[in-house]
């Protein structure tokens, strides 16, 4: 599938990462979780993630692509006795228990460029292999879910699920997620082969050393677009409230940095470093626009042809 020295390689960050050395870090994007499935009637601060609009400013900052990664419970979405099609009996968009977290984190915050949906399936029983929600929930919540994001935000969606979910026979037994997943461009991840890496001072991306195995691939008939999360790297850029530092996945793209900022309509600038005391208003960075006030610009300019005149009149 190519040289990994090629794929656009990007990290996570979340609400237990207190800092981060963002100047010594080199990644083509940073993931970004927002939150969680929330419960009906609770209060929706209590399922985002308390970092995020730090973070999201500071990867503008440093001129870097947010994918924003949200965890959907199926579960927790919906009443799981109704029947999974008769969407007149899910919740309306305005009360969906997805998009309330998502438009809280979201809505006022138009610098992000896709959205992960990692999808929990519910409590696995180690006997019967299986989790206490159906497939047939979890693909009609998937669904639900990502066609809201993108009816609401027009962007790019990958749904995630961990490495033997979507091939569990003893769960799945009609392969209804195999399915599923050939309309997908999805991401995938496992750890188990891939050990932690330690690293100290810079961050960079393209040094760390990855894997040879290959995200599963199931029905899907090509892996071009599809994200990976292949390992994980303790930085010591990254620290906890108490100082600790803490592993953070690592996603590859199946593609370059090019096609992935293709993909997600973003185009990279250099990042905007203010000169302490330069009043000179901040370069406009990417997917900002510029708004300029053409009856301020003309008085401007008859000011100065009137000036110009009279200059020229005491000159003769």
């Amino acid at each position: 599938m190519g040289n990994k020295d090629s794929y656009a390689k990007g990290i996570m960050l979340h609400q237990w990462v207190e800092t981060v050395d963002w100047d010594n870090l080199k990644a083509d994007f940073v993931v970004l979780r927002v939150g969680q499935t929330s419960y009906p009637n609770y209060s929706t601060s209590d399922y985002v993630d308390t970092k995020y609009a730090e973070f999201v400013q500071a990867a503008k900052d440093h001129g870097l692509p947010v994918l924003a990664w949200y965890e959907l419970y199926p579960k927790i979405y919906g009443d799981t006795s109704w029947p999974v099609d008769d969407y007149n009996r899910w919740y309306a968009r305005e009360q969906d228990m997805s998009m309330t977290v998502i438009d809280r984190m979201l809505a006022t915050r138009p610098y992000w460029h896709g959205m992960v949906v990692s999808v929990n399936p519910g409590v696995y029983n180690a006997t019967t292999k299986t989790f206490d929600t159906s497939p047939l929930w979890v693909s009609r919540s998937l669904r639900r879910v990502m066609d809201l994001v993108k009816a609401a935000y027009n962007k790019k969606v990958w749904p995630e699920f961990a490495n033997g979910i979507i091939d569990n026979k003893n769960w799945d037994t009609q392969g209804m997620l195999e399915l599923d997943s050939q309309n997908w461009d999805m991401c995938a991840w496992d750890y188990t082969k891939s050990s932690n890496q330690f690293v100290t001072g810079a961050l960079d991306l393209y040094a760390l050393a990855y894997p040879e195995e290959h995200m599963p691939m199931y029905l899907m008939p090509d892996r071009t677009g599809c994200l990976w999360r292949v390992k994980t790297v303790t930085w010591s850029g990254a620290k906890t409230k108490a100082g600790a530092t803490i592993a953070l996945p690592v996603y590859l793209y199946y593609g370059s940095k090019d096609s992935l900022y293709k993909t997600i309509g973003f185009t990279a600038s250099a990042p905007t470093q203010p000169v302490p005391g330069d009043d000179t208003p901040e370069t406009p960075g990417a997917g900002d626009s510029v708004n300029i006030d053409l009856a301020e610009t003309n008085a401007l300019l008859t000011r100065i042809a009137v000036a110009v005149e009279k200059i020229a009149g005491v000159l003769k």
